[in-house]
């Protein structure tokens, strides 16, 4: 019988802890990546495939901002239409600044939850930490996906 206990004990101990690597396993991951360039060559690399453009992007698997980089996300209106700006902390945005200051003529990709979504070519530095993309969803998805981008980055603050 004390072992039937120890058994049933230690299954639902082995559940539990499923559990919460399965929860760990759902956070949703907000990153910037460069593309692989061969004027800047990655260490590591890996492929993005946009989701509607099926565009195929080599990109370097070390990202340049990540969740903790970023305070809020919000849907605007802009003269090509909508598209999600990502609003930087502090050490974010001077890390934004420093990279795209260096990169001008490249791309980052926007990765949620380790999928490419959306592409900016960088054309100047982003001196304000605001950094507006363009993402590869239908527009009437775009406010659930803000919502969803604005709760995740909230619970990383």
């Amino acid at each position: 019988m004390m072992r039937f206990l120890q058994f049933i004990i230690g299954i639902g101990c082995l559940v539990f802890l499923f559990g919460c690597q399965h929860t760990r396993q759902q956070h949703q991951a907000v990153r910037l990546h460069w593309e692989d360039t061969s004027a800047h060559p990655a260490r590591r690399t890996q492929t993005a495939e946009l989701p509607r453009s099926e565009l195929v992007y080599l990109v370097d698997s070390e990202p340049v901002l990540w969740e903790g980089d970023f305070l809020n996300a919000e849907l605007v209106q802009v003269d090509l239409g909508l598209c999600v700006l990502l609003q930087c902390t502090p050490r974010g945005t001077r890390e934004l600044y420093r990279q795209t200051a260096s990169r001008r003529g490249d791309r980052l990709i926007l990765m949620v939850d380790h999928q490419p979504i959306g592409v900016r070519y960088v054309e100047a530095p982003v001196e304000d930490g605001n950094f507006f993309v363009f993402v590869e969803l239908p527009d009437d998805e775009l406010p659930g996906f803000v919502i969803h981008l604005k709760n995740m980055l909230q619970k990383q603050a």
